[in-house]
């Protein structure tokens, strides 16, 4: 009985392990997706701020095209300008590169956290179940040393000793 206790106890040790394994590799996995998300995210306000600072000097243009005086300094302001919308389509362009893996990291992200507080709660019954065995085993144990010191006390100190050798010995 006690070996089977024993055994139990074990078998929930290992079980406990190998879920707080799985349990750390979704935190870091979790950890490292949410590290991805915050770089995009940030990549992403990146790009369409430079947008915007690129729009407010097509805009700064515009007004002082209003005001030239040759055709030459008209042509120039218009191939500048020219020239900062197709960079700034290039930069939001690669915002919404930026803003679309975000979204994906972010499901990521939720996907793993749910499987990570599954986990969690799979870890605390185990720790329980393994805090459970570990009671019964005492319990059990407790019993059978007084089952164990009762019968004992029928039998000479020099018999017991011997007896508690051979167990040591043999392994129980």
């Amino acid at each position: 009985m006690l070996r089977a206790l024993t055994s139990r106890v074990g078998a929930r040790t290992r079980r406990l392990d190998k879920l707080q394994t799985k349990l750390a590799v979704l935190n870091e996995q979790h950890d490292e997706l949410d590290s991805q998300l915050q770089q995009a995210k940030a990549h992403a306000t990146t790009l369409e701020k430079q947008a915007g600072e690129i729009e407010a000097r097509v805009e700064s243009m515009r007004e002082r095209m209003n005001s030239v005086t040759s055709n030459k300094e008209y042509s120039a302001l218009l191939v500048e300008m020219n020239t900062l919308k197709v960079e700034k389509d290039k930069l939001d362009e690669e915002a919404i590169e930026a803003l679309t893996t975000a979204e994906s990291l972010d499901a990521k992200l939720t996907e793993i956290t749910a499987q990570r507080d599954e986990q969690t709660t799979l870890v605390a019954g185990a720790k329980t179940e393994l805090a459970e065995s570990q009671a019964e085993i005492k319990e059990r144990k407790d019993e059978l040393d007084k089952e164990r010191d009762d019968a004992a006390a029928d039998i000479d100190a020099d018999t017991l000793r011997q007896s508690d050798r051979l167990l040591i010995e043999h392994a129980g």
